[in-house]
């Protein structure tokens, strides 16, 4: 029998990346950054990745993340539903504009939207 095979999860620093570029684009005027919902995506993006490295904090003694407890994990699964309501309302006032949905910024949150639901899908 084969070995099991299991999906590629985007890593932390991919994560990382995707909220920077997103954050030069905004620095850079680039378009639809100015739409009303980017601002409250990036927010949630940004507070939802805090709570995410606090809940994988190495402990240095045993080198051992943290336990999740049931209230730990409501809480991170509800920011997770907040960030991705945001995103798709930014992809909605996107898809509004007649923007290409496939490049740019809609293509970066995009693929931070699909993170953020293999992250929620797991953890749930």
């Amino acid at each position: 029998m084969p070995p099991k095979v299991y999906p590629k999860f985007p890593t932390r620093q991919e994560r990382i990346d995707l909220i920077r570029k997103l954050e030069e684009e905004q620095a850079n005027g680039t378009a639809l950054t100015s739409l009303q919902h980017f601002t409250g995506y990036l927010e949630q993006l940004r507070q939802l990745n805090s709570l995410m490295d606090q809940a994988s904090e190495i402990d240095p003694e045993f080198g051992l993340p943290p336990e999740l407890d049931e209230a730990g994990k409501a809480s991170l699964l509800e920011a997770m539903r907040q960030t991705a309501v945001a995103g798709e309302r930014f992809l909605a006032d996107a898809q509004r504009q007649n923007a290409n949905l496939n490049a740019g910024t809609p293509r970066l949150v995009g693929q931070l939207q699909g993170m953020l639901a293999q992250d929620f899908d797991t953890l749930r």
